[in-house]
């Protein structure tokens, strides 16, 4: 039985990203083609949103962040695989959450923690600091992208089907909490935030 594991610094090693001059193609390792964008394009991107759909923008922009953080999530899965030979979904709860992380800071999401130890009462905290989306003009407005993402990623490696509800804006500190939870006791959750409560009652009352 296989006790050990290859390093788990698969995206932030140095040899992680490739950059073809002549083509002008950034990929990674496995030969995914990437993009960067700039805070301003993703403000930009808002912007054009809420201009567009109006009121309906919250919703819309919930639903760009689910579809890309799900298809996030199978980039991730796939590329973590292949680069050790050995399937995600095999690993350690340890490893999962350490190349995660990794993933997560190497593609400039923020410094990701997710409380994998509280999954068996049927919620998990998340915290993410200094996320994109919680800075400048667009940092309200960037949460909802973020919230999606979040919840299109943790539900490609659920059983069921999770909701990720937003219990704290990022401030000066740049820390943003989340809770993801049944669709269930989303609403309980949600009125739980809009009484002002803390993460840490939010979890509290839901775990009762």
């Amino acid at each position: 039985m296989q006790t050990t594991f290859p390093k788990l610094d698969v995206f932030s090693s140095p040899s992680y990203l490739t950059f073809d001059v002549r083509k002008g193609v950034l990929a990674s390792r496995m030969g995914t083609r990437l993009c960067l964008l700039s805070e301003d394009f993703l403000n930009g991107f808002i912007n054009a949103c809420e201009y567009e759909t109006g009121p309906a923008a919250p919703l819309v922009l919930r639903k760009c962040g689910r579809t890309f953080g799900a298809r996030l999530a199978r980039r991730f899965e796939d590329e973590a695989s292949k680069e050790a030979g050995i399937a995600m979904r095999d690993r350690m709860m340890a490893e999962l959450d350490e190349l995660l992380r990794d993933f997560w800071g190497t593609y400039g999401l923020g410094a990701l923690a997710i409380g994998w130890s509280q999954a068996a009462r049927g919620v998990l905290p998340v915290s993410l600091k200094d996320s994109p989306m919680a800075r400048g003009a667009g940092a309200a407005r960037g949460d909802e992208i973020m919230t999606g993402m979040l919840e299109g990623f943790i539900n490609h490696f659920g059983v069921a089907s999770m909701r990720v509800v937003q219990t704290r804006v990022a401030g000066a500190d740049g820390l943003a909490e989340f809770v993801a939870v049944p669709e269930s006791v989303e609403e309980k959750a949600k009125a739980l935030v809009a009484e002002g409560a803390s993460q840490a009652t939010i979890l509290q009352q839901l775990q009762a």
